[in-house]
């Protein structure tokens, strides 16, 4: 949904979780991809669909 360009308050509402959820996944996701911000984990996960 990142690569969608959705922020995390609406992933969050279309999965059912809170905003601070989706921002912890979002901050390990930042993590495995060693991006420093959204733009950058949207390019490195560009192409990768099981993220």
């Amino acid at each position: 949904m990142l690569t969608q360009g959705l922020a995390q308050r609406a992933i969050a509402t279309r999965l059912g979780l809170s905003e601070r959820t989706v921002a912890g996944h979002i901050a390990r996701l930042r993590e495995r991809y060693d991006a420093e911000t959204l733009f950058q984990l949207g390019w490195q996960m560009r192409g990768t669909r099981d993220a």
